[in-house]
Protein backbone atom coordinates (compact mmCIF):
# COMPACT_ATOMS: atom_id res chain seq x y z
CA UNK A 1 0.00 0.00 0.00
CA UNK A 2 1.09 3.56 -0.13
CA UNK A 3 0.48 6.65 2.70
CA UNK A 4 0.59 10.14 1.79
CA UNK A 5 2.35 12.48 4.16
CA UNK A 6 1.39 16.48 3.77
CA UNK A 7 1.65 19.00 6.03
CA UNK A 8 0.55 22.85 5.34
CA UNK A 9 3.90 24.40 6.90
CA UNK A 10 7.34 24.31 6.13
CA UNK A 11 8.90 23.09 9.41
CA UNK A 12 11.69 20.69 8.90
CA UNK A 13 11.17 18.49 12.27
CA UNK A 14 7.61 18.24 11.26
CA UNK A 15 8.25 17.47 7.99
CA UNK A 16 11.69 15.77 6.82
CA UNK A 17 12.62 14.75 10.60
CA UNK A 18 9.34 12.84 11.07
CA UNK A 19 9.52 11.24 7.49
CA UNK A 20 13.29 10.67 8.99
CA UNK A 21 11.76 8.44 12.05
CA UNK A 22 9.03 6.93 10.24
CA UNK A 23 10.68 4.73 7.97
CA UNK A 24 13.93 3.80 10.37
CA UNK A 25 10.64 2.63 12.98
CA UNK A 26 9.01 1.03 9.38
CA UNK A 27 11.67 -0.71 7.61
CA UNK A 28 9.27 -2.45 5.18
CA UNK A 29 8.44 1.33 4.18
CA UNK A 30 10.37 2.98 1.81
CA UNK A 31 10.45 6.54 0.39
CA UNK A 32 8.94 7.11 -3.36
CA UNK A 33 9.02 9.66 -5.78
CA UNK A 34 5.16 9.79 -7.28
CA UNK A 35 5.56 13.16 -9.18
CA UNK A 36 8.01 14.85 -11.70
CA UNK A 37 8.46 17.86 -10.13
CA UNK A 38 11.88 19.49 -8.39
CA UNK A 39 12.42 18.89 -4.63
CA UNK A 40 14.80 19.74 -2.39
CA UNK A 41 15.26 16.01 -1.66
CA UNK A 42 15.35 12.69 -3.35
CA UNK A 43 11.77 12.13 -2.68
CA UNK A 44 10.06 14.46 -0.43
CA UNK A 45 8.46 17.94 -1.76
CA UNK A 46 8.63 21.18 -0.24
CA UNK A 47 6.69 23.82 -2.53
CA UNK A 48 6.85 27.14 -1.57
CA UNK A 49 4.91 30.41 -3.48
CA UNK A 50 8.19 31.66 -5.60
CA UNK A 51 9.09 28.39 -7.25
CA UNK A 52 5.63 26.58 -7.43
CA UNK A 53 3.09 29.17 -7.39
CA UNK A 54 1.46 27.93 -4.00
CA UNK A 55 1.07 28.22 -0.73
CA UNK A 56 4.12 26.23 1.13
CA UNK A 57 3.55 22.29 1.72
CA UNK A 58 4.96 19.47 2.57
CA UNK A 59 4.46 16.35 0.60
CA UNK A 60 6.25 12.39 1.13
CA UNK A 61 4.70 9.27 0.03
CA UNK A 62 5.70 6.07 1.25
CA UNK A 63 5.45 2.39 0.01
CA UNK A 64 5.40 -0.72 1.54
CA UNK A 65 6.83 -3.90 -0.02
CA UNK A 66 4.48 -6.40 1.76
CA UNK A 67 1.45 -6.44 4.42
Amino acid sequence: GRLVYSTCTLNKKENDKACDLFLQEDPECMSIKPMDIPSVSENCYTLTPQYNGCDGFFVAVFERDSI
